[in-house]
């Protein structure tokens, strides 16, 4: 055995998150992307619909992803996290729940664009009916149970 080639611990924050996310891993293309997402359960009243692991890189053809791809699909508030961690899918409906508390940076070499962490932390604006803590709490609770 050699020191520092096994790493066995958990981030249990995402992991826990991650109990209740679509799995984009391993879509061959927008359509399929599209298609997980489409048969997802619908999330909670007031809740988003969560997603992680698309990468348009491994996509035929290879597109970027809109938000108008994603309205077509779901009404609900979404946050779609890329594989890489580096990019954010958002929706009109996630969108407006920033309530214009986002930036959008430059495009990167794959020609993405991504949100800041503003708006990818999926905080609700003020009045709406949930926020992000409660949310959290909740899968946190829940993944307690299942580990």
């Amino acid at each position: 055995m050699v020191p520092g080639f096994t790493d066995s611990h958990v981030h249990f924050p995402t992991w826990a998150i991650a109990q209740r996310q679509t799995d984009l891993d391993g879509c061959r293309s927008l359509d399929e992307a599209l298609e997980r997402v489409r048969a997802a359960p619908p999330p909670e009243d007031g809740g988003w619909l969560r997603a992680y692991g698309w990468r348009s890189g491994d996509w035929s053809p290879s597109i970027e992803p809109t938000r108008s791809d994603l309205d077509a699909v779901t009404t609900a508030p979404a946050a779609l996290v890329s594989k890489d961690y580096h990019s954010l899918w958002l929706n009109s409906a996630a969108l407006a729940l920033a309530d214009g508390q986002f930036e959008v940076r430059a495009a990167s070499s794959s020609g993405t664009r991504a949100a800041s962490r503003q708006a990818s932390s999926g905080r609700s604006r003020p009045g709406s009916s949930r926020s992000v803590h409660d949310h959290l709490r909740r899968r946190y609770v829940d993944a307690m149970r299942r580990a």
